[in-house]
């Protein structure tokens, strides 16, 4: 609907016309602009807080998981390796591994829904079982000794090499547990007894 505001000359006619919905959309505006104004100075900006806020925080909970995965592989790696190696320098460099990935595990860990229990925990598992861990290495070791100091022919290479054993251990005595390198002791002793008597039985 359109209003026209004017008057005529004779033939001819002066003036305007407004329309109604032209009128109403102004009035609209002029109603509605404090409430424009509160949205643009007081929501908008926290509106694109939220959303910087909430982009950033599923940012770093993809770099959590991909970090997670990666500590998870490692300490799979390591503790395999630790399992089998027989290599002192191999096993306490893969201990050193499983620490570091579990620090870095605990670091993501409100992040990792998945696991039914927290990295921390697991953490907790595993050094209470750190002493049969070490010790079983200690004497997956002794074994591979004791099967070369039957192959050396003399009695002073099969002494270097029992002495060997409890030497190259105590060069990791820092990452050795107090009971472990008590047993470490005991073997050695053994190993260099078998050393010098190849009848000696453990």
């Amino acid at each position: 609907m359109r209003i026209g505001i004017g008057k005529s000359f004779g033939s001819f006619h002066v003036g305007t016309s407004v329309s109604t919905k032209g009128i109403g959309k102004g009035l609209w505006y002029l109603l509605m602009w404090p409430f424009y104004l509160l949205y643009y100075v007081f929501i908008w900006p926290l509106t694109v807080i939220y959303r910087a806020i909430s982009k950033k925080a599923r940012a770093y909970k993809a770099e959590a998981a991909e970090e997670a995965d990666k500590h998870i592989e490692v300490l799979q790696t390591s503790l395999k390796t630790c399992t089998e190696t027989k290599d002192p320098d191999v096993f306490f460099r893969n201990i050193s591994l499983i620490d570091k990935s579990f620090d870095g595990l605990i670091t993501y860990e409100g992040f990792l829904r998945r696991c039914e229990k927290k990295p921390s925990e697991i953490k907790q598992d595993f050094n209470s079982n750190r002493v049969e861990f070490v010790n079983d290495f200690i004497e997956r070791y002794a074994k591979d000794t004791r099967i070369k100091i039957y192959e050396l022919s003399t009695k002073s290479e099969k002494l270097n090499k029992a002495n060997a054993f409890y030497n190259i251990l105590n060069e990791y005595s820092e990452q050795i547990p107090s009971e472990s390198m008590a047993k470490l002791t005991v073997i050695a002793d053994q190993l260099k007894d078998l050393a010098k008597n190849p009848d000696f039985s453990l």
